[in-house]
């Protein structure tokens, strides 16, 4: 009697279960690994939908046997293909020979997904892939990326999709061979009314932009082998808050063509792609614009760069001085700037006597450092400045050109504490900013006045009083 009354209760408990409202259903599955949800999808009909909407939402190809198998899928049961809402393909290389019919199963399979809304196809060496695509149109897709070899093949597909709003079209390789009839000179406009972000190389961008009125967001791969007018390239654009310029090292004509075209920028970054940069010239160039930006609130510049480390390594002293010497310039330049990160070789390139590379021996002449700080000589296996991770410096009060280092918080109080021995930052400064309360200022300036009166070195008064700051911050 007792194994019935077990086995009626746990039937009653499964009940129980199985009643509960669908959302609370989707909420527990969410929780579970592949292998449980397709276990679970064989128990009922009801978890069989719930587990197929979850299981297929998010599709990864990057093997054409799994895709394959996934499309049979798709053309067996419909139910499976209306669940995809994003799917992403990655081939590096076309179907085997023995797979004659791919391409037309692949295409037949992906017309049936009418539910998409994200779509990445990267396929760079596959000339034929845009067969695939050819004649597909899904409704509903606001999420594009695209890496095809041939521009061309892309255009009619981009043509069908009038509703997209994120944009995303992959930089040819250098290697891949053009010829102007499969290349850009024979693509036509493409309306896109709906595009609020783009990113695409310069030839694209006055294909896609004529009527994209709410561009919000633009970055642009300025490429060598098409020649053009920067001006009227940017002029396309509207009036995105955000850009973002990728060149192959410094070119002062894109910063020239930025500044006339999107004056009221708010968010701009400048990124090279070539490794060694002339960090000096590109210095130059943003202290004869910079000032024109009356909005501008962060500046990011990335520098292409090998780094022998796996992890990045934490700034020096030096780098931290030298960055806060340049950062401190800028935004003397640009008033409304409250963000900025800067690699270490436009950190030192921004001091008149500094170099591009981290220090080896000796602190880098002009690079910031005083002499009072008792800094001791690098030592001569440092990092290379590509090793050093850039820093973000942030400027919490517009009113005070003060700026603060983004780093681990020993170091970044370390740096502090100097500056407070070199009425770099005076402790009224810091409790306007938020790190300590008026209270703590004052007590610190206490602390502060019997250091100086011990006879210590300034290095040791400023490892003392970041151990104080980082006490007090804790209280």
């Amino acid at each position: 009697m007792r194994i019935f009354v077990e086995h009626d209760t746990a039937l009653n408990h499964s009940h129980s279960f199985l009643t509960l409202p669908v959302e609370i259903l989707d909420h527990v599955v969410q929780h579970l690994d592949l292998l449980d949800k397709i276990s679970l999808a064989r128990c009922s009909s009801r978890f069989n939908g719930l587990c197929t909407r979850l299981i297929y939402r998010d599709v990864a190809w990057s093997r054409w046997p799994q895709a394959l198998q996934c499309c049979r899928t798709f053309l067996k049961c419909p139910r499976t293909s209306q669940a995809v809402r994003r799917l992403s393909i990655s081939f590096d290389s076309p179907p085997p020979n023995l797979l004659q019919n791919a391409y037309k199963m692949l295409s037949t399979a992906l017309r049936q997904l009418t539910q998409l809304t994200t779509l990445s196809a990267i396929a760079m060496i596959d000339a034929y892939f845009s067969i695939v695509l050819a004649p597909c149109r899904f409704p509903h897709l606001v999420d594009l990326s695209l890496a095809l070899p041939i521009p061309r093949s892309c255009t009619a597909f981009l043509a069908r999709h009038p509703g997209i709003r994120y944009l995303q079209i992959h930089p040819i390789p250098m290697g891949t061979p053009m010829s102007p009839a499969l290349g850009f000179d024979s693509i036509p406009s493409i309306a896109l009314p709906a595009l609020h972000s783009l990113i695409a190389p310069q030839p694209w961008i006055l294909k896609l932009v004529g009527s994209a009125s709410r561009l919000e967001s633009a970055v642009v791969f300025w490429d060598l082998r098409f020649p053009c007018d920067p001006r009227a390239v940017l002029a396309g654009l509207g009036a995105p808050g955000y850009f973002v310029s990728v060149t192959h090292g410094w070119r002062e004509d894109v910063m020239e063509a930025a500044v006339e075209a999107l004056p009221n920028l708010t968010r701009f970054t400048l990124r090279s792609s070539m490794r060694h940069t002339d960090a000096k010239s590109l210095l130059a160039g943003l202290k004869h614009y910079l000032p024109r930006w009356k909005r501008l609130i962060r500046l990011n510049i990335v520098l292409a760069g090998v780094s022998k480390h796996e992890r990045p390594v934490p700034p020096t002293e030096a780098v931290l001085e030298a960055g806060f010497a340049t950062v401190t310039r800028l935004g003397e330049l640009c008033p409304s700037l409250r963000q900025c990160t800067l690699p270490s070789d436009v950190s030192f390139a921004g001091n008149s006597s500094g170099t591009n590379n981290a220090p080896t021996t000796t602190n880098p002449p002009g690079a910031g450092i005083s002499p009072t700080t008792g800094n001791p000589p690098t030592p001569r296996n440092a990092p290379s400045a590509t090793d050093i991770e850039p820093i973000t410096w942030t400027r919490p009060i517009l009113s005070d050109n003060a700026w603060f280092p983004q780093v681990a918080p020993a170091i970044k109080y370390k740096f502090i504490a100097r500056g407070i021995f070199l009425d770099r930052y005076p402790p009224a400064l810091l409790a306007r900013a938020g790190f300590m309360t008026v209270a703590q200022t004052e007590s610190l300036q206490d602390d502060l006045k019997q250091l100086r009166e011990t006879g210590l070195s300034p290095r040791q008064i400023a490892e003392m009083v970041s151990s104080l700051m980082m006490n007090k911050r804790r209280r």
